[in-house]
């Protein structure tokens, strides 16, 4: 069985991911060049990052364990990282391709992404330490022998098991 879905709260979705927080009050979905949430609770629907519209449709969402780094990919490849209590655009960079997975580490110290057939290791902003450059990339991991298609990481956030499509 397959299940599409069609519409969120009202909105056409085109497709990407959806993203629960991890206190389940927050559904967030990608609409087009934009990042939407439904408050659960309230039963509200709200825009992330005030007037924040991407280059392209985006296409993978990430959220940190804390619920308040939110990185939005689009379909060219162009990551947009959002402050979600602030509703502030943070950081802006180009990946070198399509991603099709992207995940944070349980710790938010890393934040992976696939590309084609590799997976890309970027640290990931600290909350309390400013920095120059907020992703710092500190590896890139081959080996699969497909696309890379899916992310998980251990709870401790030591390991990354990478998915990849049958070749």
């Amino acid at each position: 069985m397959e299940f599409i879905c069609r519409r969120v709260a009202g909105a056409v979705h085109s497709g990407g991911n959806l993203i629960f927080a991890q206190n389940d009050e927050r559904l967030y979905s990608a609409i087009g060049r934009r990042v939407s949430y439904v408050d659960l609770k309230q039963q509200a629907t709200n825009a992330v990052g005030g007037n924040f519209e991407a280059k392209a449709e985006i296409d993978r969402l990430a959220l940190s364990s804390d619920g308040v780094l939110l990185v939005a990919i689009d379909i060219e490849g162009h990551l947009t990282a959002i402050n979600v209590e602030r509703s502030v655009v943070l950081y802006r960079f180009a990946l070198k391709g399509r991603c099709l997975a992207a995940e944070f580490s349980h710790d938010d110290g890393y934040l992976a992404v696939t590309q084609g057939r590799f997976t890309g290791l970027w640290l990931a902003p600290a909350r309390r330490r400013r920095e120059l450059l907020p992703f710092t990339k500190t590896s890139t991991l081959g080996g699969a022998i497909g696309q890379a298609v899916s992310l998980a990481w251990s709870p401790t956030s030591k390991y990354l098991a990478v998915g990849s499509a049958d070749a």
